[in-house]
């Protein structure tokens, strides 16, 4: 062999060809390199039509969509058949149903999409109050008009700045449309359709007059304000004080990391930059309040006329509807 070797190294010096590195012409089997593998989608994103890496992987996951979009199917299916035929019992439905969702996407968002200290926005802290109003034995007085202004308000506008759809097969969106739309269908069950002696019959018919309209908004804000001054201060030493560095840290999203620190550009965020970084907490809990009691106020009317409610309600479920068939559409 190495008389072979010499032969043609001798052949190509003398023809004057450069030399063919032995590595260059047959490389060694344990230096060729893998194609790089891609990178999982995002969550909540469709997979490729085109993509054919990992069949077995893109198989499972294509059985687990399958298998969230039947449930999530079903579940609006049974939710329009209690909200049609006995809405008096929506309550323990929905309560099912929050006490398996929340914790659901904890679980995907912390493990996917580091979306999992959402958990201490207002949206959620409603349905914390929601939950409470309809299981524990005190209810305070006036508490049933804020839950039902908070949930037809700024939580169920959420679903208009948020872009929340029917997206069936994807569990963050479905979660996240729930967050934002189950309480005003909650409110709704309750409002107009009471039960008699039951968890949801007490404190309904509060500031149900048609008089003095706006002796009521003024009554029915200043007990809200309350119920969001118990949040505003949680939400501030929780998530802008003790978890401030570790959220950063992790690069876990929040709305005040979304709004204000991340879109540097956005409109939200040179309004709480107005007076540099050291007030930006403070001008952000300011101009969330604005938005809510704005969100509210445009919801008033939804606690005395039933058709106005219905109006609104509708509208937000087929925008909702709308984003869905342009997700899949696309």
């Amino acid at each position: 062999m190495a008389g072979v070797q010499y032969y043609y190294q001798e052949e190509l010096s003398s023809s004057r060809l450069p030399a063919v590195p032995q590595a260059a012409a047959r490389p060694s089997s344990s230096k060729l390199k893998t194609p790089p593998v891609p990178p999982p989608p995002p969550a909540g994103s469709r997979p490729s039509p085109t993509s054919t890496t990992g069949s077995a992987t893109s198989g499972g996951t294509s059985c687990t969509s399958t298998a969230t979009g039947a449930v999530f199917s079903t579940d609006i299916i049974v939710t329009t058949l209690i909200l049609f035929f006995i809405p008096h019992h929506f309550y323990i439905y929905y309560t099912i149903k929050a006490l398996l969702l929340f914790p659901l996407r904890w679980s995907v968002s912390i493990k996917d999409s580091r979306k999992h200290y959402f958990i201490f926005e207002f949206c959620a802290y409603t349905h914390y109050l929601n939950l409470f109003y309809l299981w524990s034995p005190w209810k305070p007085t006036g508490m049933f008009p804020s839950l039902f202004l908070f949930a037809n308000g700024p939580v169920l506008c959420t679903v208009f700045f948020l872009g929340n759809g029917f997206i069936l097969h994807s569990i963050e969106n479905m979660c996240s449309l729930f967050t934002h739309s189950s309480g005003a269908l909650l409110m709704w069950s309750m409002k107009w359709y009471p039960t008699t002696g039951g968890v949801t019959s007490n404190d309904v018919e509060l500031d149900s007059s048609y008089e003095s309209l706006l002796r009521n908004w003024r009554e029915i804000m200043m007990t809200s304000s309350l119920y969001y001054l118990i949040w505003a201060i949680c939400y501030s030493l929780i998530v802008l004080k003790l978890l401030e560095k570790r959220i950063i840290r992790y690069d876990s999203e929040t709305s005040f990391r979304c709004l204000v620190q991340i879109q540097r550009d956005g409109l939200i965020s040179k309004l709480c930059h107005i007076h540099g970084e050291r007030y930006s907490k403070l001008y952000y809990i300011i101009f969330h309040y604005t938005v809510t009691v704005a969100c509210m106020t445009g919801a008033f009317l939804s606690y005395y006329w039933k058709l106005y409610h219905f109006i609104l309600l509708t509208s937000f479920l087929l925008l909702a509807l709308c984003n869905g068939a342009k997700y899949y559409l696309k």
